[in-house]
């Protein structure tokens, strides 16, 4: 049997693809890579920091920008994330919209980041509700801290 590590496979993709007859979606295959990457890896990629402080205009630059793997240093508030955000992506980005910080819980400390898509890294008390947050991942990654992204 292949290495379905070294293959870029998961189990449930095989199970989906020979078994169920069925094809992952591409949500499910972004969730899958970045899953069996950790797994290769030991733990979360290193993602370049930056400084940006609470800079609007910087982040703005970020976001139009080709580096496409980066999160803020600084922790902000909801409010600040919201308003940065709000200014920085003003249409949104695909699901992602700056309102959706708002259903964060109310002790979030957000960092803001670009994995690709949007993402955002959360210190937290309570769990975020993917749903209400119409985020394609969720997933904790150290105690009270979340890596939410969109796709």
């Amino acid at each position: 049997m292949k290495d379905l590590v070294t293959e870029g496979r998961s189990l449930q993709d095989l199970f989906r693809t020979k078994v169920l007859n069925e094809a992952p979606t591409a949500a499910q295959k972004a969730a899958e890579k970045y899953a069996m990457n950790i797994a290769k890896t030991g733990g979360m990629p290193k993602i370049k920091e930056v400084d940006f402080g609470k800079d609007a205009k910087r982040f703005a630059k970020a976001y139009d920008g080709s580096d496409t793997k980066w999160k803020s240093k600084t922790m902000l508030s909801q409010k600040e994330a919201m308003d940065i955000m709000k200014q920085a992506l003003p249409g949104g980005y695909n699901d992602f919209k700056a309102e959706l910080i708002g259903k964060l819980p109310s002790d979030s400390k957000i960092q803001l980041g670009r994995e690709g898509s949007v993402c955002l890294y959360v210190k937290t008390t309570s769990k975020p509700n993917k749903s209400s947050l119409k985020a394609d991942e969720l997933m904790e990654v150290e105690p009270g801290i979340y890596r939410i992204w969109w796709d």
